[in-house]
């Protein structure tokens, strides 16, 4: 796969990439923000993570090593400069995510796909935790 990527011209590459986003794909709002997350792979013939890391370590089968874990308080905040209403396209991109919401808050919040298994229901339960019901112009003056 390499030897054909090298062959191809830059501009191929990336508007191919763009076909991996569902909405925005020429904007930084694009989502999904992240399109590969690492997840187990039991179906590949030689997998890299044969099981989720929480059943590996519900197994036993797990090492144990220090690890170090950070955050940041504001992680992802660049992201927000694309909807507020002082940005020119701002109010725009975010209405049509709000009209979207269904399709594209899951995409926004990565559970999406093998990541849950009632999408439905973590979706529902996400909106009434962070009052989320309705989304509009008043979320964002919120924020």
């Amino acid at each position: 796969m390499a030897d054909c990527l090298r062959q191809k011209p830059a501009e191929d590459v990336i508007e191919a990439h763009k076909k991996f986003f569902d909405w925005l794909p020429d904007n930084p709002a694009r989502e999904p923000m992240n399109v590969f997350s690492p997840r187990s792979d039991p179906e590949a013939e030689e997998p890299f993570l044969a099981e989720h890391p929480i059943v590996a370590m519900e197994k036993g089968q797990i090492s144990d090593v220090p690890f170090l874990m950070t955050s940041a308080e504001k992680e992802g905040n660049w992201r927000i400069n694309y909807v507020t209403p002082d940005n020119p396209t701002g109010e725009r991109i975010w209405q049509d995510f709000a009209s979207k919401a269904d399709k594209l808050l899951p995409l926004a919040l990565g559970i999406f796909g093998s990541n849950s298994k009632d999408e439905k229901a973590l979706l529902n339960r996400l909106r009434d935790y962070y009052d989320l019901k309705t989304l509009g112009m008043n979320n964002v003056k919120r924020v």
